[in-house]
């Protein structure tokens, strides 16, 4: 049987996103080389991916796809 892993951003105080309904505005701005490949190295190792819509959609619109 496989492991279930939640990965989520959250701050050491308990921040996850704005007000606004900004989610990644306040992860990105400290997100540097090595974060990047950590996460990229995290990622490759899951066998599936979930998220939820909103984020999906969030993200292939920050990558130029068509949804």
């Amino acid at each position: 049987m496989r492991n279930v892993v939640l990965k989520m951003h959250v701050s050491l105080d308990g921040y996850v996103k704005a007000t606004s309904g900004d989610v990644m505005g306040w992860i990105f701005r400290t997100y540097d080389d090595q974060l990047k490949a950590w996460e990229v190295d995290q990622l490759w190792q899951a066998g599936t991916h979930i998220m939820g819509r909103r984020l999906y959609e969030e993200m292939a619109d920050s990558r130029g796809h068509n949804l």
